[in-house]
């Protein structure tokens, strides 16, 4: 009788690398060995715990060995978490007419692109910005306005306002005039 001297092979299942999203769960994909003796055998999982709360590279590794003591090829698989970037802008807001002596109040402004994770933070710039307010929902409002006072009897008042929605994958903006 030959002595088994063979070892056996690992198969890694699902992908390699593996990608996850920051808070995501790990879920093993699946690993196998078989022997040529012993046909299929157990595989230990060891390695790096993958924290799918922190960002990084975990290094997940599989062996396996056969009853005669053979140690198959360790393997191993890169699992990555990640923070999701998402990728929106702010949906352009038609100009509005105010009535003197009357507040403004605008409307809640449109996101397209990705669905933001969690909230978005407005913040209102321009040459006129201290003349409005903006909520955290990203509405502008103006209180009443006398527009005969002597500053801007006989003009347009015309305001230059500028909205930024802030998010964890940077700045987006929409100027425009209202």
């Amino acid at each position: 009788m030959t002595a088994d001297a063979t070892p056996p092979v690992i198969s890694i299942s699902g992908a390699n690398p593996l990608e996850i999203e920051l808070g995501t769960a790990y879920a093993e994909p699946g690993v196998s060995a078989s022997d040529n003796v012993d046909g299929s055998v157990s595989v230990t999982i060891g390695g790096a715990t993958v924290d799918a709360n922190t960002i990084g590279d975990y290094i997940v590794t599989y062996n396996a060995s056969d009853a005669a003591g053979n140690a198959a090829i360790e393997m191993t698989r890169t699992v990555t978490v990640f923070k999701k970037i998402t990728s929106f802008t702010i949906n352009a807001i038609a100009d509005d007419e105010v009535t003197e002596n009357t507040a403004y109040t605008g409307v809640i402004p449109g996101l397209s692109g990705d669905t933001p994770i969690g909230n978005v933070t407005y913040v209102l710039t321009g040459a006129d910005k201290d003349d409005f307010s903006i909520e955290s929902n990203g509405v502008v409002s103006m209180v009443a306005r006398d527009f005969e006072a002597p500053v801007d009897a006989d003009t347009l008042n015309t305001y230059d306002l500028t909205i930024t929605a802030i998010k964890f994958s940077g700045y987006i903006t929409c100027p425009g005039q209202h």
